[in-house]
C-alpha cells in the first residue's frame, strides 16, 4: 500500500510538472499562476500544495527532472568518452534532444524565451549555472584524456570546453527561431568538428 501511494504521488507530481511546462509555454513563467497549473489537470490548489510549495518550487523540480531525463538519454547514446570524436558525439546528442524529445525541447524553449530571470528564480538560476559548470568540466576532462600531452599543455581546456558549449548553445537558440530545427544535429556536428580541427592545428 505504501509503495502504491508513493507511485501514485510520483505520477501526480509528474502530471503537475507537465501541466506547468505546457502553461509556461503558453503564458510565460511570470504570467502563469498556480491556479492555471492546477486547473489544467482538474486539481484544486489545496491538493497542489501537498506536492509543491509554490511556483518557484515547481520550476526547480521541473528543471531537475528535465536535466536528469536529458542526461540519461545522452548516456544511452554515448556510453564511453575517450577520444576527441566522443566530444563531437556528446554535443550532437545534446543537440538531438532539442529535436527528438518534444518535452525537453519545450522546456529549453521556456527557459530561453518564456522565462524572466528575476530574483524569485535565483535558486533555479544557480542550479543551472552549477549544471553548466559540471558539464564544461566534464568536457574538459574528456579533452584532457583525448589530446596528446604536447597539445594538451598548450591549451586552457576549460576555456576550450566553455567555447564549445557557448557555440552549441548559440546554434540551439538560433534553431528555435528558424524553420530548420531538424538540421540542428548536423549543424552542431559540422561546427564542433571544425572547431576541434582548428584547435588541433593551433596547438601544433
Amino acid at each position: 500500500m505504501v509503495r502504491r501511494t508513493k507511485e501514485e504521488a510520483g505520477k501526480t507530481r509528474n502530471r503537475i510538472l507537465m501541466s506547468a511546462l505546457d502553461t509556461f509555454m503558453e503564458k510565460g513563467y511570470s504570467s502563469t499562476t498556480l491556479t492555471d497549473i492546477a486547473e489544467r489537470i482538474g486539481m484544486t490548489r489545496g491538493a497542489f500544495y501537498w506536492h509543491f510549495k509554490d511556483k518557484r518550487d515547481v520550476m526547480l523540480s521541473l528543471a531537475k527532472s528535465m536535466e536528469s531525463r536529458g542526461n540519461l538519454k545522452i548516456q544511452e547514446k554515448v556510453s564511453t568518452f575517450s577520444e576527441l570524436e566522443d566530444v563531437r558525439k556528446l554535443f550532437v546528442e545534446y543537440a538531438r534532444l532539442h529535436v527528438e524529445d518534444k518535452a525537453l525541447a519545450r522546456f529549453y524553449y521556456v527557459l530561453t524565451f518564456r522565462t524572466e530571470w528575476n530574483s524569485e528564480l535565483m535558486e533555479v538560476r544557480d542550479y543551472f549555472q552549477e549544471q553548466q559548470r559540471e558539464f564544461i568540466g566534464f568536457v574538459a576532462e574528456v579533452l584532457e584524456h583525448s589530446l596528446p600531452e604536447a597539445q594538451r599543455n598548450k591549451l586552457d581546456l576549460i576555456e576550450v570546453a566553455t567555447a564549445l558549449y557557448v557555440m552549441v548553445d548559440g546554434l540551439i537558440m538560433n534553431a528555435f527561431n528558424s524553420e530548420n530545427v531538424d538540421k540542428l544535429p548536423r549543424q552542431v556536428s559540422d561546427a564542433v568538428g571544425i572547431y576541434i580541427a582548428g584547435m588541433m592545428f593551433q596547438a601544433l
